[in-house]
């Protein structure tokens, strides 16, 4: 049998058929989405965010009256607020990574945002004021 014609059993009628194209690109996307890489690293990212939001969070308030001269009751109402829109920002998270970037690409841009500003939290708190100190006059 030649090998350049196929046999009339084996004819393949996906490119006729939409639905059967349709699913045969579906199983080849599915089988090269997700797996252990995938599920260990948002493992990881979510975990390492756990650890810095509770971390951030118990030391907050201190930072806030000791720091910056905030009154109690504003430092409190700051943390409830940051608190609050921190555990928002998901949904506009999935809103972006559904509609704009994928999943990945969300992941690693909101970790590096999270991680600048844990950098600069913990700089501003190290390096020390200069300059003007601040007055607790202006929270009050």
């Amino acid at each position: 049998m030649d090998s350049a014609i196929a046999p009339a059993g084996s004819v393949d009628n996906s490119s006729d058929n939409p639905h059967a194209r349709d699913q045969k690109r579906l199983q080849q996307r599915a089988r090269t989405k997700g797996g252990w890489n995938v599920a260990l690293f948002i493992n990881f990212v979510e975990m390492a965010e756990r650890f810095a939001f509770y971390g951030l969070s118990g030391n907050l308030i201190t930072y806030l009256t000791d720091h910056l001269h905030h009154p109690l009751a504003t430092a409190a109402k700051n943390v409830n607020t940051w608190v609050g829109v921190s555990s928002i920002f998901p949904v506009l998270g999935a809103l972006v990574a559904d509609s704009y970037l994928g999943r990945f690409t969300t992941i690693l841009i909101a970790s590096v945002v999270y991680f600048i500003g844990m950098v600069l939290l913990a700089l501003s708190v190290s390096v020390g004021v200069t300059g003007r100190q601040c007055s607790s006059q202006r929270y009050m």
